[in-house]
């Protein structure tokens, strides 16, 4: 299975699903369907990559509760397990990565203000490290994360794109960048994702 691919997220039948893509070529780009995975419960707005094996997912558990979710897609019927619940009324929204440096990233949105977390600890017990109010910086809705060149860069829902100094205090800079289109999401191979925020 190649799931370096397209990732697409929907409801069927009142369930989230996740259709998998294999990458034929990048340019011109060919991609062919390889299957949908339904976990049997609600996903959130967020999704990534661990290996071929494993996603990291936010999950809906109930109206105001929500999770950080391992899903093992090794098997036709995915099984999770959930690695942590967020707080009440705080729901993940857009990108999740996992860095070399055993960090968790990933944005969130609470009412409507959006916040970037992240966790250290990811493959023991994951202790949040840092909460940054994306809102107050001006974006108006994250949805694409991402790191180039060992900087982070964070793409919001009105197409442009901002860097994210990695050192307190955090300030967060437009690139002057713009996307002719809206994104909504970006990713990275798990084995580029090697800085972090310092705490």
């Amino acid at each position: 299975m190649f799931l370096s691919g397209v990732l697409s997220s929907g409801i069927y039948s009142g369930f989230s699903f996740i259709n998998e893509y294999n990458i034929i070529s990048l340019s011109p780009f060919s991609a062919s369907y390889d299957r949908t995975l339904i976990p049997g419960y609600g996903i959130a707005d967020a999704l990534g990559v661990i290996d071929d094996d494993t996603l990291i997912i936010g999950r809906n558990i109930s109206f105001n509760s929500a999770a950080i979710v391992e899903l093992d897609i090794s098997n036709p019927t995915p099984t999770d397990s959930i690695i942590f619940t967020l707080p009440d009324y705080e729901a993940p929204f857009g990108d999740i990565f996992v860095t070399t440096t055993d960090r968790l990233i990933f944005t969130t949105v609470s009412g409507s203000t959006y916040y970037l977390l992240q966790y250290s600890g990811y493959s023991t017990v994951p202790t949040l490290e840092l909460r940054i109010n994306l809102s107050s910086s001006g974006l108006t809705q994250p949805v694409g994360l991402f790191e180039s060149g060992g900087n982070i860069f964070i793409m919001d829902a009105s197409t442009i794109v901002y860097q994210i100094n990695i050192n307190s205090p955090y300030n967060i800079t437009s690139t002057g960048f713009t996307f002719p289109i809206n994104p909504r999401g970006a990713s990275n191979v798990p084995s580029c994702l090697t800085v972090h925020f310092i705490v």
